[in-house]
C-alpha cells in the first residue's frame, strides 16, 4: 500500500494564504513562524525530529500584510480593549485581502490574523520583610503596569474567531 505522504496529490505544494492585519515586520514574522511551525509539524504527522526538505515543500505559505485600523486606542488598556483590537485587525485584514483579490477567488485568504499588544494595571500590596524574614504590615497598596498581547485568527469563512493571549510580563519603565 502506498504511503499517503508520497501520493501524487502531494507532489504539488498546497498554498495556504494568510492575511496579517499589520505591516509591522515583527508581527508579520511572528505569524510566519507560528504558521510555518504548525504546517511543518503537520507535514510530518507531528514528528518534528524527521522534518525533511521534501515535507516542507508540501505546503507553501503566502503571507500578505495590510495596514488596517485596530479600532481601539493606539495604546489599548486592559484585556477587553486589547482583545477587541486583535479581533478588529483580523477582520479588517480578511476584508482587505478579499478586496485586493477582487474576483480571483483563488487568492482569497485561508486565514486572517490580528495581533494587538496592550497594558493593564494590577493592584498589589507589597510584602516588606522584617529582620526575621516574616512579612511586615503597613505597606500601601500599589499599582504595577503589565504588558500583554492578544492574537485573533479568522478562518476562511470569517465567522469563527480563535483567540489567544500571550503570557503577561511586568512593565518596568
Amino acid at each position: 500500500m502506498a504511503d499517503s505522504r508520497t501520493s501524487p496529490k502531494l507532489d504539488r505544494p498546497q498554498i495556504i494564504r494568510v492575511a496579517v492585519g499589520s505591516k509591522n515586520p515583527c508581527k508579520i514574522e511572528a505569524v510566519r513562524k507560528a504558521f510555518r511551525e504548525i504546517l511543518d509539524r503537520g507535514a510530518n504527522d507531528g514528528n518534528s525530529d524527521n522534518v525533511t526538505a521534501s515535507s516542507r515543500s508540501v505546503v507553501k505559505l503566502e503571507i500578505s500584510a495590510f495596514d488596517v485600523p485596530s479600532g481601539v486606542p493606539d495604546q489599548p488598556f486592559g484585556d477587553p480593549e486589547t482583545r477587541q483590537g486583535a479581533m478588529n485587525r483580523a477582520q479588517a485584514a480578511f476584508n482587505a485581502a478579499i478586496e485586493a483579490a477582487g474576483d480571483d477567488f483563488s487568492q482569497y485568504p485561508d486565514f486572517a490574523v490580528g495581533l494587538e499588544g496592550g497594558l493593564e494595571k494590577h493592584l498589589y500590596k507589597p510584602q516588606q520583610l522584617s529582620t526575621n524574614g516574616v512579612g511586615g504590615d503597613g505597606m500601601q497598596q500599589t499599582e504595577e503596569l503589565w504588558c500583554m498581547a492578544w492574537m485573533a485568527i479568522l478562518g476562511s469563512n470569517s465567522a469563527l474567531c480563535t483567540l489567544g493571549k500571550a503570557a503577561e510580563s511586568n512593565f518596568v519603565p
